[in-house]
């Protein structure tokens, strides 16, 4: 019995489970999936990272995220990366979606998998960046992929989960 659906993609145990080529750029493209939501006090934005290229890949681990958005060079405004800001892992201790410890992720072509953004509500202490969106790295990868997200990050961490399968839920 065959069928058209496409496979789900695997996840298997500790780096190098599947003994495949790092997912990297430019084979690779990031997108916004929903509407952000409220998790654990923070603005949680899901995205898909998608396999684009013609042969299977694996990731595992946290994607770099860099954001970017307008900044002053000279009498001009450029877009380049935010100074000051930092990326800190959400906890991976199991307890939630956004803390599941890292698993290796294998995308055949046109599959995904996801990773969550997340960022403090404008909390009253903290001075607020507009970002234009950021630059995406795969885990081990070597290229850089922008992407387009505008948002708001207030105070000087941003949070990334580890990459995890596709239709995962932030929770």
């Amino acid at each position: 019995m065959s069928s058209d659906a496409p496979l789900a993609p695997t996840t298997v145990g500790p780096p190098g489970g599947a003994g495949l080529a790092t997912c990297d750029v430019p084979g690779l493209s990031v997108s916004a999936q929903s509407s952000s939501t409220l998790v654990e006090g923070y603005l949680v934005q899901t995205f898909v990272v998608e396999n684009t290229a013609a042969s299977a890949c694996e990731m595992i681990s946290y994607p770099g995220v860099y954001p970017f958005g307008l900044q002053s060079q000279g009498s001009v405004q450029v877009e380049a990366d935010l100074a000051g800001l930092s990326q800190v892992p959400f906890a991976s201790d199991g307890s939630n979606s956004l803390g599941n410890p890292a698993s290796v992720q294998v995308l055949r072509p046109g599959q995904g998998a996801v990773f969550f953004l997340g960022v403090e509500p404008s909390p009253a202490r903290a001075a607020c960046t507009r970002a234009d969106g950021f630059s995406f790295k795969s885990p081990r990868g070597n290229g850089y992929l922008n992407v387009d997200y505008r948002f708001t990050l207030c105070g000087s961490q941003y949070h990334v989960s580890t990459l995890q399968p596709e239709g995962t839920v932030p929770t």
